[in-house]
């Protein structure tokens, strides 16, 4: 019984770091995207609602993710 408890404890520790990780990873990657291309402010192409730059962006955002769950797997 404590063998189930003690591999919940672990996952959710594992979860914590990750998100912690992540909610710092991911802000750095936008600012390094935003530095990287040349011309385009994202952050103003966002608020005027530019879905091409969401979309790029979205995708740079899970290109990411799928390296690090790849790194870490």
């Amino acid at each position: 019984m404590n063998f189930v408890l003690d591999g919940y404890v672990i996952a959710l520790g594992w979860i914590i770091a990750l998100v912690i990780c992540m909610g710092v990873a991911i802000p750095i990657l936008i600012w390094i995207i935003d530095k990287l291309v040349v011309g385009i402010n994202i952050a103003k192409e966002l608020k005027k609602k530019n879905i091409a730059v969401a979309i790029v962006l979205a995708s740079v955002i899970i290109g990411f993710s799928m390296i690090v769950s790849l790194v870490i797997s």
